[in-house]
Protein backbone atom coordinates (compact mmCIF):
# COMPACT_ATOMS: atom_id res chain seq x y z
CA UNK A 1 0.00 0.00 0.00
CA UNK A 2 2.86 2.33 0.95
CA UNK A 3 4.65 1.55 -2.34
CA UNK A 4 1.49 2.27 -4.30
CA UNK A 5 0.98 5.57 -2.45
CA UNK A 6 4.58 6.56 -3.14
CA UNK A 7 4.17 5.70 -6.84
CA UNK A 8 1.00 7.79 -7.06
CA UNK A 9 2.82 10.71 -5.39
CA UNK A 10 5.75 10.46 -7.85
CA UNK A 11 3.39 10.34 -10.84
CA UNK A 12 1.51 13.36 -9.47
CA UNK A 13 4.77 15.32 -9.01
CA UNK A 14 5.91 14.47 -12.55
CA UNK A 15 2.58 15.60 -13.95
CA UNK A 16 2.92 18.90 -12.08
CA UNK A 17 6.43 19.42 -13.50
CA UNK A 18 5.27 18.62 -17.03
CA UNK A 19 2.32 20.94 -16.60
CA UNK A 20 4.55 23.83 -15.45
CA UNK A 21 6.93 23.24 -18.40
CA UNK A 22 3.99 23.36 -20.79
CA UNK A 23 2.62 26.47 -19.12
CA UNK A 24 5.92 28.37 -19.22
CA UNK A 25 6.43 27.54 -22.90
CA UNK A 26 2.92 28.70 -23.70
CA UNK A 27 3.40 31.94 -21.78
CA UNK A 28 6.74 32.50 -23.48
CA UNK A 29 5.24 32.04 -26.93
CA UNK A 30 2.48 34.48 -26.00
CA UNK A 31 5.13 37.00 -24.94
CA UNK A 32 6.92 36.62 -28.28
CA UNK A 33 3.69 37.40 -30.10
CA UNK A 34 3.14 40.46 -27.91
CA UNK A 35 6.69 41.69 -28.58
CA UNK A 36 6.14 41.36 -32.31
CA UNK A 37 2.99 43.48 -31.85
CA UNK A 38 5.06 45.99 -29.80
CA UNK A 39 2.88 45.37 -26.75
CA UNK A 40 5.89 45.37 -24.46
CA UNK A 41 4.21 45.94 -21.10
CA UNK A 42 1.89 42.98 -21.64
CA UNK A 43 4.85 40.91 -22.80
CA UNK A 44 6.70 41.72 -19.58
CA UNK A 45 3.69 40.55 -17.54
CA UNK A 46 3.81 37.20 -19.35
CA UNK A 47 7.57 36.91 -18.89
CA UNK A 48 7.31 37.68 -15.17
CA UNK A 49 5.01 34.66 -14.88
CA UNK A 50 7.41 32.51 -16.91
CA UNK A 51 10.24 33.37 -14.53
CA UNK A 52 8.07 32.62 -11.52
CA UNK A 53 7.60 29.12 -12.94
CA UNK A 54 11.20 28.73 -14.07
CA UNK A 55 13.82 31.21 -12.75
CA UNK A 56 16.42 29.64 -15.11
CA UNK A 57 14.58 30.37 -18.35
CA UNK A 58 17.27 32.27 -20.25
CA UNK A 59 14.99 33.28 -23.11
CA UNK A 60 12.54 34.91 -20.71
CA UNK A 61 15.26 37.16 -19.26
CA UNK A 62 16.43 38.08 -22.76
CA UNK A 63 12.96 38.88 -24.06
CA UNK A 64 12.11 40.84 -20.93
CA UNK A 65 15.32 42.78 -21.47
CA UNK A 66 14.33 43.44 -25.08
CA UNK A 67 10.91 44.64 -23.93
CA UNK A 68 12.37 46.91 -21.25
CA UNK A 69 14.82 48.29 -23.81
CA UNK A 70 11.93 49.13 -26.14
CA UNK A 71 10.24 50.93 -23.23
CA UNK A 72 13.49 52.85 -22.57
CA UNK A 73 13.87 51.19 -19.16
CA UNK A 74 17.56 50.80 -19.92
CA UNK A 75 18.86 50.09 -16.41
CA UNK A 76 16.16 47.48 -15.77
CA UNK A 77 16.91 45.92 -19.15
CA UNK A 78 20.62 45.74 -18.34
CA UNK A 79 19.82 43.76 -15.19
CA UNK A 80 17.67 41.35 -17.22
CA UNK A 81 20.47 40.75 -19.71
CA UNK A 82 23.00 40.30 -16.91
CA UNK A 83 20.70 37.65 -15.40
CA UNK A 84 20.65 35.88 -18.78
CA UNK A 85 24.46 35.96 -18.94
CA UNK A 86 24.72 34.53 -15.40
CA UNK A 87 22.83 31.48 -16.73
CA UNK A 88 24.39 31.38 -20.19
CA UNK A 89 27.86 32.95 -20.40
CA UNK A 90 27.94 32.51 -24.19
CA UNK A 91 24.90 34.74 -24.68
CA UNK A 92 26.30 37.20 -27.22
CA UNK A 93 22.97 38.93 -27.73
CA UNK A 94 22.78 39.92 -24.06
CA UNK A 95 26.31 41.37 -24.07
CA UNK A 96 25.37 43.32 -27.21
CA UNK A 97 22.15 44.71 -25.75
CA UNK A 98 23.88 45.68 -22.50
CA UNK A 99 26.45 47.61 -24.53
CA UNK A 100 23.74 49.34 -26.59
CA UNK A 101 21.84 50.29 -23.45
CA UNK A 102 24.92 51.70 -21.73
CA UNK A 103 25.53 53.79 -24.86
CA UNK A 104 21.96 55.11 -24.64
CA UNK A 105 22.68 55.99 -21.00
CA UNK A 106 25.80 57.90 -22.20
CA UNK A 107 28.07 55.51 -20.29
CA UNK A 108 30.31 54.98 -23.30
CA UNK A 109 33.21 53.25 -21.56
CA UNK A 110 30.90 50.62 -20.09
CA UNK A 111 29.35 50.24 -23.52
CA UNK A 112 32.75 49.53 -25.09
CA UNK A 113 33.56 47.03 -22.33
CA UNK A 114 30.42 45.05 -23.18
CA UNK A 115 30.95 45.36 -26.94
CA UNK A 116 34.38 43.80 -26.32
CA UNK A 117 32.71 40.96 -24.43
CA UNK A 118 30.12 40.54 -27.17
CA UNK A 119 32.92 40.29 -29.73
CA UNK A 120 34.77 37.63 -27.69
CA UNK A 121 31.54 35.70 -27.20
CA UNK A 122 30.71 35.84 -30.91
CA UNK A 123 34.18 34.68 -31.90
CA UNK A 124 34.16 31.81 -29.41
CA UNK A 125 30.63 30.56 -29.60
CA UNK A 126 29.15 30.76 -33.09
CA UNK A 127 29.62 27.02 -33.54
CA UNK A 128 29.42 25.98 -29.89
CA UNK A 129 26.12 27.33 -28.60
CA UNK A 130 25.01 25.26 -25.62
CA UNK A 131 21.85 23.21 -26.01
CA UNK A 132 21.28 23.00 -22.26
CA UNK A 133 19.22 26.16 -21.96
CA UNK A 134 15.79 27.39 -23.02
CA UNK A 135 17.14 29.53 -25.86
CA UNK A 136 14.33 30.31 -28.33
CA UNK A 137 14.89 32.96 -30.99
CA UNK A 138 16.43 36.40 -30.86
CA UNK A 139 14.34 38.91 -32.86
CA UNK A 140 17.68 40.13 -34.25
CA UNK A 141 18.67 37.66 -36.95
CA UNK A 142 18.40 34.03 -37.88
CA UNK A 143 22.02 33.01 -37.31
CA UNK A 144 21.67 31.04 -34.09
CA UNK A 145 19.97 31.50 -30.71
CA UNK A 146 21.29 34.59 -28.94
CA UNK A 147 24.07 35.31 -31.44
CA UNK A 148 24.96 38.59 -33.12
CA UNK A 149 27.17 38.99 -36.18
CA UNK A 150 30.64 40.41 -35.68
CA UNK A 151 30.04 43.20 -38.16
CA UNK A 152 27.06 44.46 -36.13
CA UNK A 153 29.11 44.40 -32.92
CA UNK A 154 32.05 46.20 -34.51
CA UNK A 155 29.86 48.79 -36.21
CA UNK A 156 28.17 49.75 -32.95
CA UNK A 157 31.45 49.68 -31.02
CA UNK A 158 32.86 51.97 -33.72
CA UNK A 159 30.02 54.39 -33.01
CA UNK A 160 30.90 54.28 -29.31
CA UNK A 161 34.57 55.02 -30.03
CA UNK A 162 33.44 57.87 -32.28
CA UNK A 163 31.36 59.23 -29.39
CA UNK A 164 34.56 59.29 -27.31
CA UNK A 165 36.40 61.03 -30.15
CA UNK A 166 38.71 58.02 -30.35
CA UNK A 167 38.69 58.17 -34.12
CA UNK A 168 41.56 55.74 -34.65
CA UNK A 169 39.75 52.96 -32.81
CA UNK A 170 36.49 53.87 -34.54
CA UNK A 171 38.22 53.69 -37.92
CA UNK A 172 39.66 50.28 -37.07
CA UNK A 173 36.19 48.92 -36.34
CA UNK A 174 34.59 50.43 -39.45
CA UNK A 175 37.42 49.14 -41.66
CA UNK A 176 37.06 45.64 -40.21
CA UNK A 177 33.54 45.30 -41.64
CA UNK A 178 33.64 43.19 -44.80
CA UNK A 179 32.75 45.02 -48.00
CA UNK A 180 29.80 42.68 -48.50
CA UNK A 181 28.40 43.75 -45.12
CA UNK A 182 29.13 47.47 -45.43
CA UNK A 183 26.01 49.65 -45.51
CA UNK A 184 25.65 53.31 -46.36
CA UNK A 185 25.79 54.04 -42.61
CA UNK A 186 29.01 52.11 -41.99
CA UNK A 187 30.59 53.66 -45.09
CA UNK A 188 29.53 57.11 -43.92
CA UNK A 189 31.05 56.53 -40.49
CA UNK A 190 34.23 55.13 -42.02
CA UNK A 191 34.53 58.29 -44.13
CA UNK A 192 33.71 60.52 -41.15
CA UNK A 193 36.45 58.89 -39.07
CA UNK A 194 38.96 59.43 -41.87
CA UNK A 195 37.90 63.06 -42.10
CA UNK A 196 38.36 63.55 -38.35
CA UNK A 197 41.86 62.07 -38.73
CA UNK A 198 42.57 64.63 -41.49
CA UNK A 199 42.85 61.95 -44.19
CA UNK A 200 40.70 64.04 -46.49
CA UNK A 201 41.39 62.35 -49.82
CA UNK A 202 40.54 58.88 -48.46
CA UNK A 203 37.54 60.33 -46.65
CA UNK A 204 36.10 61.87 -49.81
CA UNK A 205 36.54 58.58 -51.65
CA UNK A 206 34.61 56.74 -48.94
CA UNK A 207 31.93 59.44 -48.88
CA UNK A 208 31.47 58.78 -52.61
CA UNK A 209 31.00 55.09 -51.82
CA UNK A 210 28.43 56.02 -49.19
CA UNK A 211 26.60 58.18 -51.75
CA UNK A 212 26.56 55.22 -54.14
CA UNK A 213 24.83 53.24 -51.39
CA UNK A 214 22.22 55.97 -50.95
CA UNK A 215 23.58 58.19 -48.19
CA UNK A 216 22.13 61.71 -48.41
CA UNK A 217 24.21 62.82 -45.42
CA UNK A 218 27.36 62.00 -47.37
CA UNK A 219 26.28 64.33 -50.17
CA UNK A 220 25.99 67.24 -47.73
CA UNK A 221 29.37 66.54 -46.13
CA UNK A 222 31.04 66.29 -49.54
CA UNK A 223 29.69 69.71 -50.55
CA UNK A 224 31.61 71.24 -47.65
CA UNK A 225 34.76 69.12 -47.64
CA UNK A 226 35.35 67.53 -51.04
CA UNK A 227 34.52 70.05 -53.77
Amino acid sequence: MKKRSLLILIIFQISLIQSSFGQEDELFEESESLIEQKKYKKAIEKLDKVLELNPNFVGAFVNRGISNTALKNYKVAINDFKSAISLDSSNTLSFFYIANNYRKLKDIRSAIFYYDNAEKSAENNFSNQSANFNLKRTFLNGISPFQVSLYQIRYHRGLAFYDLKNYKSALKDFISIDDVKKSRDSKFMLASSLLKLERKKEACSEFENAVDLGSEDAIEVMKVNCY
